[in-house]
């Protein structure tokens, strides 16, 4: 079978050391993600007087004679203001466990994640604090025992946008076995992605009967490097 994979929302979570490090909380990026657009939004406020007055009709102006006019004065003024909108809807929150987590979605993008998220140079997530004493340091380091983090991309089954889905040798098949339909290949490509996520160590649910079974579609080890000097 072959089919294609989306996902339309997932949570970025970051867990860090269990000891020997902090998170410096004013670090914490929020709502501020790479691919920002601006939005003009333009407010015009208008506003009208009148002013009666009689006109003479002779050389020399005369107010209690004459032809009566109205004039009428318009001001418009109009004030623009831009604001920072992110097309992956980042929000920041906290993972069930109190991880530091970011959620993101593609609902504009076309219903699906498309391409990086963040901009790790420029836009780095957060800051660690090294609290080790420093003989605990030295020795680690002594011993090249590198401190890591890890990141963790979670998401819920209904959150995968699976698709054109596909049986190889599809007419063989089905004239053996007919053509199994829409929901019940969708069932078999939630199996494979189970079997799939097993075989490479990471947490899923019940995929098969739960659409709010919670899977981590990927992970990644990173080592906390001194940028000190």
């Amino acid at each position: 079978m072959t089919f294609k994979v989306g996902v339309k929302q997932c949570e970025i979570v970051f867990i860090r050391p269990l000891d020997g490090f902090s998170v410096d909380r004013s670090s914490v990026r929020r709502q501020k993600p790479m691919g920002a657009q601006e939005i003009a939004l333009t407010k015009k406020k208008k506003s009208s007087g009148s002013v009666r007055s009689k006109l003479s009709l002779s050389r020399t102006p005369a107010f209690d004679a004459g032809a009566e006019a109205e004039l009428s004065a318009v001001s418009e003024r109009s004030t623009t203001s831009s604001l920072s909108k992110s097309s992956y809807n980042e929000q920041f929150t906290r993972s069930r466990e109190g991880h530091d987590a970011w959620t993101v979605n593609g609902e504009e993008l076309g219903g699906c994640l498309k391409g990086p998220v963040f901009d790790v140079q420029t836009e780095p997530r957060l800051t660690l604090i090294d609290l080790r004493e420093e003989e605990r340091r030295l020795r680690e380091e002594t011993k090249a025992m590198t401190p890591i983090t890890r990141i963790e991309v979670r998401c819920l089954r209904e959150d995968i946008d699976i698709h054109d889905v596909k049986l190889k040798d599809e007419e063989q098949e089905g004239r053996l076995f007919g053509k199994p339909g829409s929901k019940e290949r969708l069932l078999i490509a939630r199996g494979v992605i189970r079997e799939a996520l097993l075989a490479e160590g990471l947490s899923v649910g019940q995929l098969i009967d739960d659409p709010y079974a919670e899977m981590t579609i990927c992970d990644a080890t990173i080592p906390i490097l001194d940028q000190s000097s």
